[in-house]
């Protein structure tokens, strides 16, 4: 004697009527739905093409938009590069421009993007920075007031006078721009997304040291 199935939910959207299959294949409660369901899958089908075409147009063809979004990930990389940098050598995490701890942490540039765009990707030019004080209130606070000592000496202090001068003069000196596609970008982008996913799993791992 053949089981009887259970009864199930029709699988069109638009319906919940619950009915009695004949077998395992019968889906929908009536023909009607049936052809619903089968264009509503169609429809689907087509708005994910159209979703897809809408990405890969706007890779190959937006380039500020992909601009945008790999210089977000490059900036949350640097982020994670400077915080393992301080907690492998059992330090606390400081600001490059005032020295504070416990801040709101962002990857500050010394050479701004939009004056400098040659070096927005170039590590050597971006360091942890507190980001409401420093980077946004004081813009990027270079030369320090009277409350911090500033981008400019904040490198003599972490990196020595020696090395602290030559990045600032290699930063200072003269960069070929730029020339990436939106293609480029965005393939960049996924490789620094696998690094900020690596980087992550690497700064649990210090974390894990005792170093926090």
């Amino acid at each position: 004697m053949q089981r009887k199935l259970k009864d199930r939910t029709c699988v069109n959207p638009a319906c919940d009527t619950i009915f009695s299959p004949r077998n395992g294949f019968h889906t929908t409660c009536s023909i009607s739905c049936a052809q619903e369901y089968a264009r509503h899958k169609t429809d689907k089908r087509k708005k994910k093409a159209w979703a897809q075409e809408k990405r890969e147009w706007k890779i190959d063809n937006d380039r500020p938009h992909q601009d945008k979004l790999t210089q977000q990930v490059f900036n949350r990389v640097r982020v994670l590069q400077e915080k393992i940098w301080y907690k492998s050598r059992g330090l606390e995490p400081v600001c490059i421009s005032c020295g504070r701890p416990n801040m709101d942490w962002c990857a500050g540039h010394f050479k701004t993007r939009g004056a400098f765009p040659e070096l927005r990707f170039d590590h050597a030019n971006v360091f942890l920075q507190c980001n409401k004080r420093c980077n946004e209130s004081l813009s990027g606070n270079i030369y320090g007031d009277r409350h911090s000592h500033g981008y400019h000496k904040g490198l003599m202090l972490r990196f020595g006078d020696d090395l602290g001068q030559e990045i600032i003069d290699y930063l200072e000196s003269p960069h070929d721009p730029i020339k990436m596609t939106g293609r480029e970008l965005y393939e960049f982008r996924l490789l620094l997304s696998r690094q900020e996913r690596e980087l992550k799993r690497e700064l649990e791992s210090v974390g894990s040291l005792g170093m926090f």
